[in-house]
């Protein structure tokens, strides 16, 4: 009976984010020694997810979309089988500006699992009854603003730390210490000529 209602969650859950779940293209990790791809932009930061060792063996992603084109671009920020609270990430994008969709996460649970796939504002916790907060005007849309970002072409991005480990998310500049970690993973990129661009 716990499974059934679990995977009805997981149903209910997905039918509502449909609309920006399915249609989307997965962002291509850069290499190690990699340089910046002619006409692409580079992004990377560092992610501190909502879960620690409760998000089991299953990946977490970030879902974003070109404001101009309305292309969707996925990108995983926690890898499968990893449990740390923060890890880096480091993707190639077309140039142009970008809003925050969603965050998609899976709770791991005793008798099975719990997907999410939580829509991202400014100053909003969409975990607490969102959809309910909607429909009852509560949230109003004009209180729906995104977060957004711009990359331009042939460039080197810093997108900050992103701390979605509560449901009123935010975004730190800690460049520093996290070029410290990665200049040596990455040979090809000059660190510290990146631009910093913090979602706001």
């Amino acid at each position: 009976m716990k499974f059934i209602l679990t995977l009805s969650f997981t149903i209910i859950t997905l039918f509502v984010n449909a609309q920006n779940f399915n249609d989307y293209e997965k962002l291509e990790k850069l290499g190690n020694d990699e340089s910046i791809p002619n006409t692409k932009a580079v992004i990377y930061g560092n992610f501190r997810q909502r879960l620690g060792f409760s998000s089991g063996g299953f990946i977490q992603e970030i879902r974003i979309e070109n404001t101009e084109t309305h292309e969707i671009f996925s990108f995983i920020v926690k890898p499968a089988f990893k449990s740390a609270k923060e890890n880096t990430f480091c993707y190639v994008l077309k140039p142009g500006t970008y809003s925050i969709l969603n965050y998609y996460w899976v709770k791991s649970q005793w008798y099975g699992s719990k997907t999410f796939i939580e829509p991202i504002y400014k100053n909003i916790d969409a975990t607490d009854d969102f959809n309910k907060k909607l429909k009852s005007g509560q949230i109003k849309e004009t209180d729906l603003i995104p977060y957004v970002f711009t990359v331009k072409a042939n460039s080197l991005n810093y997108l900050g730390t992103w701390n979605f480990d509560n449901g009123l998310v935010k975004f730190e500049n800690d460049k520093e210490t996290l070029d410290k970690e990665i200049n040596k993973k990455y040979v090809k990129l000059n660190l510290s000529e990146a631009e910093i661009v913090i979602p706001n």
